[in-house]
């Protein structure tokens, strides 16, 4: 994808098992105004961010045309929004087995508070919904399948949220019902972070999910340095001491 000057990013990507179709989402913003202080209200300059979507049939040889899916998964009073970073997910179990979910993240009450959210399809792509959202918190997200069939959601934690959660480590939240509302948020104190993406997948990576979890961050109070891999056992509640993957800068 590519538009000149303006942003084309955020790339959230998701295979289906019975098709092997590869659905991507990213989202647009318009130069210079793509970074998040700028989007001040949903219909700044004309130029919203805008959420994508193509897929691919050949191993990502070759692509679709790009469906604009903002009025769906986007409310009217949304401004700031990103999907991903990271990959999506089919679920494997029950409930609402077989649904293709990606995570994202909005900002709005006036562009000052933080939420993720997922989108989502029980058609195998052929359309999408706007899933639920968690607690003021979260930022860019990542999601897996636990054990019982429950979602959970890992979140970058950003400063600018107007709530007493501390900001220097990492959040979660669970879903019991394929991400349509989501349980309160969670401080991960044993994932520090300095604000920065971060990626999770249940291991081992098979159809029998397992409450075994490795996520992967910057494992740094303040510096986007000393990208590491914990290790949980517990489906997120606890993580073990970091494996320092580089030291040196990172995100």
């Amino acid at each position: 994808v590519d538009d000149y000057d303006n942003t084309c990013g955020n790339p959230a990507p998701v295979v289906v098992e019975s098709t092997g179709r590869i659905y991507l989402f990213w989202c647009w913003g318009r130069y210079p105004n793509q970074l998040e202080s700028k989007f001040v209200s949903s219909t700044s300059d004309g130029h919203t961010r805008r959420v994508f979507y193509c897929y691919s049939d050949d191993d990502g040889q070759t692509w679709s045309t790009q469906y604009d899916l903002t009025s769906r998964l986007k409310k009217s009073d949304w401004s700031w929004y990103a999907t991903g970073p990271c990959h999506g997910i089919q679920k494997q179990l029950a409930p609402q087995k077989g649904r293709i979910i990606i995570s994202a993240n909005h900002r709005d009450n006036g562009n000052k508070d933080n939420y993720s959210h997922i989108i989502y399809s029980d058609d195998n792509g052929s359309t999408w919904q706007l899933g639920g959202r968690t607690e003021i918190g979260g930022n860019e997200s990542s999601l897996t399948e636990l054990a019982d069939g429950s979602l959970l959601i890992n979140m970058r934690r950003v400063v600018k949220d107007n709530n007493d959660l501390p900001s220097e480590y990492r959040a979660s939240a669970v879903s019991k019902d394929g991400g349509a509302t989501w349980e309160k948020s969670v401080v991960n104190q044993d994932l520090i972070d300095p604000g920065c993406q971060g990626s999770i997948v249940n291991y081992p990576i098979n159809k029998n999910r397992s409450n075994t979890l490795l996520l992967s961050n910057t494992h740094h109070s303040s510096s986007r340095s000393n990208l590491c891999i914990s290790k949980s056992i517990d489906g997120g509640i606890s993580w073990t001491t970091p494996l320092v993957i580089w030291s040196g800068r990172a995100a």
